[in-house]
């Protein structure tokens, strides 16, 4: 199982870029999809009573099967921010969700990216539109096709990339629409004692980070 699918479905109420939340009961689950015992909070280190029922601790910093970045051109995650936020940031502007696509204009044929799922491929299909970093925001035709998922698994990806301890969570927002809870992934990367949520599909660019504004 890749650790970055952790299906533990909750709340979303607020925008969850930056938003801190303490350690939830069970940070991990095993391999037969049981919580996770009082080790898996600690990244792999296992407590003074070891394991139990056979439950195995997750390593949120290393990027499993879903997550994983190799094959990736060092050139285009050099650029790529230290900062676990400023990692998640670029995310926004390399996805786009199919709706938005074929307002775009986007051809019918390229919607079938939306089933991508290894962010290793999601990158690779990326650098095939446009060679420029990870770090570079895309225009709309050259971005991704993908859903919530592509947002979260990607980022998720980029924080393990540089050693930062992250996880995709799945639950349902309330903050697209009025009322209304949409289910939603979003990305959690790992601060001290706590887990700080970070939504990269609500991340907005500014004219400073643009590439556009860069090449000014």
């Amino acid at each position: 199982m890749d650790s970055s699918i952790v299906a533990i479905w909750h709340r979303l109420s607020c925008p969850a870029s930056g938003r801190r939340q303490r350690d939830p009961p069970y940070a991990g689950t095993s391999e037969r999809g049981r919580p996770g015992s009082q080790s898996c909070r600690r990244f792999g280190r296992q407590s003074s009573a070891g394991p139990k029922l056979g439950r195995v601790p997750i390593d949120y910093a290393t990027p499993g099967p879903f997550t994983t970045l190799d094959g990736v051109p060092a050139a285009a995650l050099e650029p790529i921010a230290s900062s676990p936020v400023d990692i998640c940031r670029p995310v926004h502007g390399l996805v786009v969700q199919p709706g938005d696509a074929e307002a775009s204009g986007l051809p019918a044929d390229r919607l079938g990216e939306k089933n991508l799922r290894p962010a290793a491929s999601i990158a690779a299909l990326l650098l095939e539109l446009d060679p420029a970093p990870l770090s570079a925001t895309r225009e709309p035709l050259t971005r991704v096709v993908g859903t919530c998922r592509h947002y979260a698994v990607l980022a998720c990806a980029l924080l393990r990339s540089r050693g930062i301890p992250a996880r995709a969570r799945c639950g349902f927002a309330t903050y697209f629409r009025p009322g209304q809870g949409l289910d939603h992934w979003i990305t959690e990367y790992h601060d001290d004692d706590r887990w700080v949520r970070v939504d990269a599909e609500a991340m907005r660019w500014t004219p400073a980070t643009s590439r556009a504004a860069r090449c000014c």
